[in-house]
């Protein structure tokens, strides 16, 4: 190995920390190890119930503001595909069709009287 190449790879690795070949190989390394990542990281992570005793900060209050926005945006999407709108507005302008028939049968009786 040349002295060039070495110095390519610690400046494609300053430059990129996390490049998808690197945490691949390490995810592969660790999963032939035969390593619990879920036991490791549930002793990592603290309680919810600890966390849930700190005040909210703007950015937890934008989280779940945008987590919001999403649930409703994906709620719309469903809606939009199962095509519930497009039956109201069919029934819509069924009744907006018979509403008119109506009130030309009224003008019509009113001015033959």
């Amino acid at each position: 190995m040349s002295l060039s190449s070495s110095k390519a790879k610690v400046t494609k690795a300053a430059t990129n920390p996390l490049s998808l070949e690197d945490t691949l190989h390490d995810l592969a390394v660790i999963r032939a190890s035969g390593i619990d990542l879920a036991a490791i990281l549930d002793s990592t992570v603290p309680a919810p119930a600890a966390a849930a005793t700190a005040a909210p900060t703007a950015a937890d209050t934008t989280v779940a503001r945008s987590h919001e926005f999403a649930q409703a945006a994906r709620t719309a999407i469903k809606i939009r595909n199962r095509g519930d709108v497009e039956a109201q507005g069919e029934r819509v302008d069924d009744v907006r069709g018979q509403l008119e028939e109506v009130v030309e049968g009224l003008v019509e009786g009113s001015i033959r009287c």
